[in-house]
């Protein structure tokens, strides 16, 4: 198995585990690793996994595919333990770790405060894997704050994200404080004032 995580410092990284199918990496929301900045082309780049070697390739993007700070093309690019991904912008910067012992190291290093693995739906504290799994609308929910954290997420957005069945003015601001407060207690930020998932007033709700 390889993985994906995010270079930047601090409890909220973010990693992406890599299989035998072709990622997609893209500001599209149907990419398989969805990036959601105005940097990044819909269809941005490729990983793409070839017996033992993992590679990417950039399709075509408007501000390229960079690999250890070098611009690559429409040519696979074999990826290292370590190499340094970023698309567009070195803001959106990811780490490639394979299997092996480089990987082990680093993800004891993500191994603090809480994670959240968008591919494998899953939610880590201080590196144990959150049990039972969060609920479908839970992770939706939680998946949207992480990919936005810092930033103030609407609470129009927190409802097309979590109730997407839902028809527009169904989804009441007690529906959407019920889910807060249960991932919450999931993520164990149950102090009070909250210091994690904190309200924006008037607005909606940010992850720090």
């Amino acid at each position: 198995m390889a993985i994906l995580v995010t270079t930047e410092s601090g409890s909220h990284q973010a990693s992406w585990k890599l299989g035998v199918d072709e990622i997609i990496v893209g500001r599209s929301p149907g990419s398989g690793l969805f990036i959601d900045e105005s940097f990044v082309s819909r269809h941005h780049a490729v990983i793409s996994f070839d017996k033992s070697n993992y590679s990417i390739r950039d399709l075509g993007s408007k501000n390229g595919t960079w690999v250890n700070g070098n611009k690559i093309g429409d040519s696979p690019i074999i990826l290292h333990s370590g190499d340094s991904i970023h698309f567009g912008s070195p803001t959106a910067s990811l780490r490639f770790m394979g299997d092996d012992l480089t990987m082990t190291l680093n993800l004891e290093a993500l191994n603090s405060g809480l994670r959240v693995d968008i591919a494998g739906r899953e939610v880590y504290l201080g590196g144990h894997m959150v049990a039972p799994r969060l609920s479908k609308k839970e992770f939706d929910i939680l998946s949207l704050l992480w990919e936005r954290r810092t930033i103030a997420c609407s609470r129009d957005e927190m409802i097309a994200k979590g109730w997407p069945e839902r028809k527009e003015g169904d989804v009441s601001e007690g529906d959407i404080e019920q889910y807060v407060r249960k991932i919450r207690k999931r993520i164990g930020d149950t102090g009070k004032p909250p210091k994690q998932l904190i309200t924006v007033k008037g607005y909606g709700y940010k992850l720090l």
